[in-house]
């Protein structure tokens, strides 16, 4: 083979590697766009759940995750209703103080849990 020959090969490979290249980049930049979009939507669930805006830094590092972690966070933001306190995990230490979610409190309650054994008792004794 002559040298002219390997060299026109060797442009042709070259050429060839720099196309590959550039698609491949066309190819990264499209799916970047495409995550970044969906961790943009992502942000606004977050904001309208919380209140609060995600930073740059956050929004790019949410593009830049695993697409199984960025569908976790938007499940998680989507069950979030809206301008509601979260649920309660349990009940202050005072027994004075008011549930949220029942709107008395504990000594309340008992009063109340008590009141109605009593009288479910004096139902049963009548019976």
């Amino acid at each position: 083979m002559s040298s002219e020959f390997m060299r026109r090969t060797a442009d042709v490979l070259e050429k060839l590697a720099e196309h590959l290249d550039r698609e491949e980049l066309t190819r990264q930049d499209g799916v970047r766009q495409e995550r970044l979009k969906v961790a943009t939507a992502l942000s606004e669930k977050y904001a309208a759940a919380t209140g609060e805006d995600l930073s740059k830094e956050i929004l790019e590092q949410i593009a830049d995750s695993n697409h199984d972690v960025i569908r976790v966070f938007e499940k998680l933001a989507t069950r979030i209703p809206h301008n509601t306190p979260p649920d309660t995990m349990g009940e202050s230490e005072n027994p004075d103080d008011v549930n949220t979610a029942t709107g008395s409190s504990r000594n309340e309650r008992t009063k109340i849990a008590a009141s109605d054994a009593d009288q479910h008792f004096v139902n049963w004794i009548m019976e």
